[in-house]
């Protein structure tokens, strides 16, 4: 069964999910960093070059092919929003959403080198705030549980996951 990782930019998806797989000792898997590794490039180059059309269709394979693992999986945070990623996910696992508030993902994100949904622009908490807002519904509606990370060190979030998945 996979634990899927969900949530914005900044929410901590990567690294308490990183921690996690480790309590857990099971493999962990970055979508973003995968979809890097088979492509040989940035995700950054690959929406740059190819579009935000390309990257999700390389975001919907690799979750297609992560739906089996007995693993971690921390999703890109606009995966959810695909019907077909909503599907593989609750079909394979459970999903949490890593939560925090729009001030502390723009503190968290900091430089948006490398977020190419970003681009351009700061991450500002009101541009995190309109894009959380746009995605909440689809969080809310996949994940079994939520863990509000404001305040939480990584540590303490991927404890909160284990014991999660644990219990």
């Amino acid at each position: 069964m996979t634990l899927w990782i969900i949530g914005m930019m900044g929410a901590g998806k990567s690294t308490a999910g990183a921690m996690a797989a480790s309590s857990l000792e099971v493999p962990f898997f970055d979508t973003d960093v995968e979809i890097a590794r088979r492509l040989g490039c940035s995700v950054a180059q690959l929406w740059g070059e190819l579009g935000e059309k390309a990257f999700r269709d390389m975001e919907k394979a690799v979750i297609a092919g992560l739906a089996d693992a007995v693993a971690v999986v921390s999703t890109g945070g606009g995966a959810p929003l695909d019907e077909d990623n909503r599907s593989k996910m609750s079909a394979s696992g459970r999903c949490v959403w890593l939560r925090a508030h729009p001030n502390v993902l723009a503190a968290r994100v900091g430089d948006s080198g490398g977020r190419p949904l970003l681009a351009g622009r700061a991450p500002t908490a009101e541009i995190l705030g309109d894009l959380l807002s746009e995605r909440s519904a689809w969080y809310s509606s996949l994940a079994d549980h939520q863990i509000e990370t404001d305040g939480m060190t990584a540590e303490e979030v991927a404890a909160a996951i284990t014991t999660w998945w644990s219990g």
